[in-house]
């Protein structure tokens, strides 16, 4: 493809935010919005990541594994 039309191949946002919105709901996955990954440790032992997120929307600090 000519280097002009790369350019000019894309997906627009609206329609990707509704392909990832209707993604999710198919497989019921609990998608957080506005929440922040404040850190991150993987264990090699365990062979298990620990992450420390931070919800704005309630000013919650959890940790999930």
């Amino acid at each position: 493809i000519q280097a002009s039309l790369r350019a000019q191949i894309f997906t627009p946002k609206d329609k990707l935010a509704e392909w990832f919105e209707t993604y999710a709901k198919a497989l019921e996955l609990n998608v957080w919005t506005k929440t922040n990954l404040t850190s991150s440790t993987w264990d090699e032992g365990e062979r298990r990541w620990t992450l420390t997120v931070k919800r704005q929307c309630n000013g919650l600090d959890e940790t999930r594994t």
